[in-house]
């Protein structure tokens, strides 16, 4: 049993009142609550009350510690009071993130920067690439355009693009003295735009008239003979738009000729011609500029009203003359007054449009005049006419030994025919006789045929090269010619040679192949009456040539072993040619040599491509 003293005491302990303390920092949020009622700072709670205490942060805070008396304690739990209660929180300010930011930015254009905002935050963004600041930015709230200059690629001239790093700050105030939580970074690749090139200004590039040879001391640009000079001034190219690369490469094109260091000089010029003057920058950008050249239209001299016939002394046609009368029109191109034209007959100069009479000896001489214009390039035009000696039925030589029909003989021990006549054995020509069984006459081959098949000895001929680029297992030409198919002997009756004969004005080259034992040999090309010649190999393809002073002729076989750009070189060491020198290609391709004695592709060749033809040219003297 208790005493009434004893009583006393217990209840004032059951009473005893304490005093709540909330100690709520910047950026949490406290509650405590007694039952369901919240209390505030300071109130007053009693000895073994339980008490409900919950914190949380505010948007843009994270909670760093929350206790009670000084203890850590878990949000929404529940405290026994025993005495005073201090409850505390505190928070710290956070770091606001990037909501969007590029991930890629061209010169000229700039960076779309957005941020997911932190409480109250400001912010600050800067770019860096290879140690160094490119931009910093102003303080933001939310977003920013940061512009990209070409001038961040002064670093990087050889570059077109580069990785640069993005970090933005979060700050207390606009001031942005006093960072918040840890930078955000992202990468941007910076891209260089396509107007980051070499510009070339109007005079960068002028082209001037290089006239040599047969064109030497002339002036203007000649069609067919000049080439151009191009001079470059340096202070007409402009690099500011490259910023910071520098030239790697200058090119001038034109005349089929590329010319990669001074001096910059085209190939040989005709028509109305483009030459393209291109450099390169260290970042493999370029600029480009184009001059335009008229040349002056050139034609060797011609010809006209060529007459010649036997005349007495004074010009009067007179069969029984001895004299020939010669008159010729030569014409020349003008190439602004600068050209001009002789004319001759045998080596006697003329006046064009006038005659002139010439002694012919006596009047049963046939007499051969040759008459030629010649300009002042040193081209030349021919024309050549014979005037037979008087006619005579028949008549003997002097010695008794020779007999001439319709002239007098010119040769000894031997049967004269006048010019233009012929023999005839009743209906029939000599040469209908004769010839036909000769070269003159012959089997055509007929198109799409295959010479493989052609093993019955005769005479065959291939009439034009339409013909002969049907036709399968020709040589290494695509032009008509003389086949004969020749026994090989007697005791191989399966034996059998083919020889194709090629008369072109410029060369004769003749093709032998063998068949034996079921199948062809390979053809072996043999080129008649040049004085030199050579060989070139490489890329699969190889090169023959023929030389006979300034003509040249050159037969291609075999199959490029790569592609081949247009105007790619192919081979080099070819006889120079005056004039660019085309060639059919098989397919309808074509290649050209030209004043380097190079051969190029005339238009993109793809690997495997045949390379077989042949083309007859005037070479360079050098």
């Amino acid at each position: 049993a208790f005493t009434d003293n004893e009583s006393a005491t217990l209840h004032l302990q059951n009473t005893r009142n304490y005093t709540l303390t909330i100690s709520a920092g910047t950026g949490t949020g406290v509650t405590v609550k007694r039952g369901g009622t919240a209390l505030s700072n300071g109130a007053t709670v009693s000895y073994g009350e339980q008490l409900t205490v919950t914190f949380a942060a505010v948007s843009g805070y994270t909670l760093v510690s929350h206790t009670v008396n000084g203890a850590s304690f878990t949000s929404g739990g529940t405290h026994t009071v025993t005495g005073a209660v201090t409850v505390s929180a505190t928070a710290t300010r956070n770091a606001s993130t990037i909501a969007s930011a590029s991930s890629s930015a061209t010169t000229q254009g700039s960076i779309a920067l957005s941020m997911n905002r932190a409480g109250v935050n400001y912010h600050k963004a800067t770019v860096t690439a290879g140690g160094a600041t490119l931009a910093t930015t102003a303080a933001f709230v939310s977003s920013v355009s940061i512009p990209v200059p070409r001038s961040w690629f002064s670093g990087y001239p050889s570059a077109t693009s580069f990785t640069a790093t993005l970090t933005v700050r979060s700050y207390t105030t606009s001031a942005c003295t006093e960072s918040v939580g840890a930078a955000v970074v992202r990468s941007v690749t910076i891209k260089a735009d396509s107007g980051m090139a070499p510009v070339l200004q109007t005079g960068y590039a002028t082209a001037s008239a290089y006239n040599t040879g047969a064109v030497s001391g002339l002036s203007g640009y000649i069609s067919g003979y000049s080439k151009a000079t191009v001079t470059l001034n340096a202070a007409k190219l402009d690099m500011s738009a490259a910023a910071g690369a520098t030239v790697s490469g200058i090119s001038v094109k034109g005349g089929g000729q590329t010319a990669t260091a001074s001096p910059y000089r085209t190939g040989i010029l005709t028509g109305t011609a483009s030459i393209t003057v291109t450099v390169t920058d260290s970042r493999g950008r370029q600029g480009t500029q184009t001059l335009s050249v008229s040349t002056l239209d050139y034609a060797p001299p011609k010809l006209s009203g060529v007459t010649v016939f036997r005349c007495n002394s004074g010009g009067t046609a007179d069969e029984d003359g001895s004299y020939v009368s010669v008159k010729a029109t030569a014409s020349c191109s003008s190439l602004n007054g600068q050209n001009s034209v002789t004319l001759a007959a045998n080596g006697t100069a003329l006046t064009s449009g006038t005659a002139k009479i010439l002694s012919a000896g006596s009047a049963d001489n046939t007499v051969t005049v040759t008459v030629t214009a010649t300009d002042a390039l040193g081209n030349t035009a021919q024309a050549q006419r014979t005037v037979p000696g008087r006619k005579w039925a028949m008549r003997f030589g002097e010695t008794g030994n020779s007999v001439g029909f319709g002239t007098s003989p010119t040769h000894d021990a031997a049967v004269n025919l006048r010019e233009g006549w012929d023999l005839f054995f009743g209906n029939s020509s000599f040469a209908d006789k004769v010839l036909a069984t000769m070269l003159l006459r012959g089997t055509a081959v007929e198109s799409n045929s295959d010479l493989d098949d052609y093993r019955t000895p005769g005479n065959y001929y291939v009439p034009n090269s339409t013909v002969a680029a049907t036709l399968s297992n020709m040589p290494q030409v695509t032009v008509g010619g003389r086949l004969w198919v020749l026994q090989g002997n007697s005791l191989s009756p399966e034996a059998f040679l083919q020889i194709y004969l090629v008369t072109g004005s410029m060369v004769t080259t003749l093709h032998l192949r063998r068949y034996y034992n079921g199948s062809w040999g390979r053809w072996y090309e043999m080129i008649i009456d040049y004085t030199s010649g050579g060989t070139k190999t490489g890329g699969g393809v190889t090169a023959k040539w023929a030389l006979n002073g300034r003509s040249a002729f050159v037969s291609l076989s075999g199959s490029l072993s790569s592609a081949k750009a247009a105007d790619a070189q192919i081979l080099s060491g070819l006889p120079k040619a005056v004039y660019t020198a085309w060639i059919t290609l098989p397919g309808g391709k074509s290649a050209y040599v030209n004043d380097s004695g190079a051969l190029c592709a005339g238009e993109a060749l793809s690997s495997g491509q045949s390379v077989k033809g042949s083309v007859s040219y005037l070479t360079v003297l050098e």
